[in-house]
């Protein structure tokens, strides 16, 4: 439930109208915010950056409006007006003071460092060497696919991001050898093809949909792992719901496609961007903020069915 903020106020609510930038000067904390709502019975709700979402009595609302091409705010403009879930509102300030209580140094946490980042790094290791060009042009001439499947794996079971069930789904689809070219070829299309990143996770998620394991989770998995500066890991759910509580829609499917991974893409660089000040290597830092966010969005989520 939006909070009733009462102040006086210099604007009048026929001034405004959906998608105005707006501040309160009673209320400078809340950050630059955006008109949610027309104007009805003396009422107006705003979308704030940091305050989330409130509803003013205009009689009392200290609110200006802000003109066009003044105090720009990619991060607001990104957000939508309307409510994604019940989640309470998360800014990217909170979001980062949140990693930072569980991480105190940041990205160079030692305790992220080890129990996150490192496991991580293993199964990119994997990928690197077992599932690069060349490995790939190799088992596609010899046709000899058993390496990459079981270097994948390894490489799932090393990072530990991928759930349990959608693991032993994949190992038991690749038990059958066509299982194992269709996944091995698709694989190096994915790693390695020119495409947009949307349009290969898309392509991918096709084979695995043949193989009967077209998986958020695995689809996204193995691009993330290879090159975390291009792609990020969906896990459904979580990943959703971290977006929600940000107040970004990514317009979530439990199908794979490549519409909703594009608009997690661009959620996950403007949050790169948002939390700049403490340096990103790369997604994976992001996907670790996502997750901070994801643990208490679900419970609220949860809570609220």
């Amino acid at each position: 439930m939006a909070n009733l903020a009462i102040y006086e106020s210099p604007a009048r609510g026929s001034e405004l109208a959906i998608g105005d930038r707006v501040c309160s000067t009673a209320r400078p904390e809340w950050g630059l915010g955006r008109v949610a709502s027309s104007p009805s019975a003396g009422k107006l709700s705003v979308l704030f950056r940091e305050g989330g979402a409130r509803t003013l009595a205009l009689a009392y609302a200290k609110l200006e409006r802000i003109a066009d091409g003044e105090r720009t705010d990619g991060w607001l403009e990104l957000l939508s007006l309307e409510p994604v879930s019940a989640a309470p509102h998360v800014s990217p300030t909170q979001a980062a003071a949140r990693f930072l209580a569980r991480h105190p140094d940041g990205f160079r946490d030692e305790g992220y460092l080890r129990r996150e980042r490192g496991p991580f790094e293993a199964a990119r290791e994997i990928l690197r060497g077992a599932l690069s060009r060349e490995s790939l042009r190799s088992a596609q001439r010899s046709r000899r696919w058993e390496p990459v499947c079981r270097s994948a794996l390894e490489a799932l079971a090393a990072a530990k991001l991928v759930p349990s069930g959608d693991v032993t789904l994949l190992r038991r689809a690749l038990e059958a050898s066509g299982a194992r070219r269709c996944f091995g070829s698709a694989l190096g299309d994915l790693l390695h093809g020119r495409r947009a990143p949307e349009e290969r996770v898309a392509a991918f998620a096709t084979a695995l949909r043949e193989l009967d394991v077209a998986r958020w989770s695995l689809a996204t998995f193995f691009a993330f792992a290879r090159a975390p500066e291009q792609h990020l890991l969906l896990r459904p759910g979580e990943t959703p719901a971290a977006a929600a509580a940000l107040r970004f829609d990514i317009e979530y499917r439990p199908e794979v496609n490549g519409a909703t991974y594009a608009r997690l893409l661009r959620l996950a660089h403007a949050l790169a961007k948002e939390v700049a000040a403490l340096e990103p290597a790369d997604l994976f830092d992001v996907h670790a903020i996502l997750r901070s966010i994801a643990a208490p969005a679900r419970a609220g989520n949860d809570a609220g069915h």
